[in-house]
């Protein structure tokens, strides 16, 4: 989850670089200058700490980002159907039908999430002090299971 809030801040980061036109005069303007230094700084040490959680925990980011892909990528195939049936380029039913199927697959992939607790735990039991001293026999078995 702190992966993810970690991820939406960054995205807000981005997005809140766009609302300078908002802020015009003497008053606003260095009032905006000084909001998004400090933006900038959280989003260098949240860049600073999603890198660390990918060094260190390389199959849990994988999983993390395979994740955010799918998610993306139907939400985009839902947009695109949507704006085909705006175009007139599918009849209604068509679009309700290739929407189910889209929402279907969203519905799974929140439903039934890649993040695994096995994953999890052998991804962060290769990293505790003792796991180079550990015999390569039980390494072996903890890797299998």
């Amino acid at each position: 989850i702190a992966v993810e809030i970690a991820l939406a801040f960054q995205h807000a980061c981005k997005a809140v670089a766009h609302l300078d036109e908002f802020f015009v005069g003497e008053i606003a303007r260095p009032i905006f200058d000084k909001i998004m230094i400090d933006v900038q700084r959280h989003r260098k040490m949240s860049e600073v700490e999603l890198a660390k959680v990918e060094q260190a925990f390389p199959k849990v980011w994988q999983v993390i980002q395979t994740y955010k892909a799918m998610h993306l990528i139907l939400k985009k195939e839902e947009e695109t159907i949507e704006h085909l049936h705006h175009e007139g380029l599918l009849l209604d039913r068509e679009q309700d039908m290739l929407t189910r199927s889209v929402m279907r697959c969203l519905h799974f992939i929140d439903t039934n999430p890649l993040r695994s607790h096995d994953t999890w735990e052998k991804d962060a039991a290769e990293h505790v002090a003792f796991w180079s001293s550990l015999d390569d026999g039980f390494m072996g078995m903890w890797r299998l299971c």
